[in-house]
């Protein structure tokens, strides 16, 4: 038997909630405290939505349908998205990492996409995911480490 919290939710979601509110936190910390932004208020509530929307919304789907693979994948495409909150680092290491992490998030969305509303890809779907991973990455790579200065959407 499993422990459950308060009203029947098991501790492992209440961690990933946990998890995934820590996660927003830390992007609004950190966006809100990147003196080269433009407008990092605007940006810090769009980096925690990125975190917490997915999360939650895998969450309820989890509930609603437990047999489906798509919940757990929409939790995952959340924590995923903490990868962003690195664009907003001072240290050029870090902020690098968050530009090549744009393709990482941008390869899980298309995951995302493939295998809604089940959480399964098909054969079709496989293929363009692979496709996807040889074609897509090398542009931002390319971009990375040809340009002497780059940015987020680059």
């Amino acid at each position: 038997m499993t422990r459950q919290a308060a009203r029947g939710t098991p501790l492992w979601q209440v961690a990933v909630l946990l998890g995934a509110i820590a996660a927003s936190a830390a992007a609004l910390w950190v966006t809100l405290s990147a003196d080269f932004l433009a407008y990092p208020g605007w940006l810090a509530v769009q980096k925690a939505d990125f975190i917490l929307g997915p999360v939650l919304a895998g969450l309820y789907w989890y509930r609603r349908r437990p047999q489906s693979r798509f919940g757990p994948m929409l939790i995952g495409f959340g924590f995923i998205g903490a990868l962003y909150i690195l664009q907003s680092a001072s240290n050029s290491w870090l902020f690098s990492i968050g530009l090549l992490a744009e393709t990482v998030i941008g390869l899980a969305t298309r995951v995302l996409i493939l295998a809604f509303p089940t959480g399964r890809l098909d054969r079709p779907a496989k293929v363009i995911l692979v496709i996807s991973i040889l074609v897509s990455p090398l542009p931002a790579v390319v971009n990375q480490l040809l340009s002497p200065q780059t940015g987020a959407g680059a």
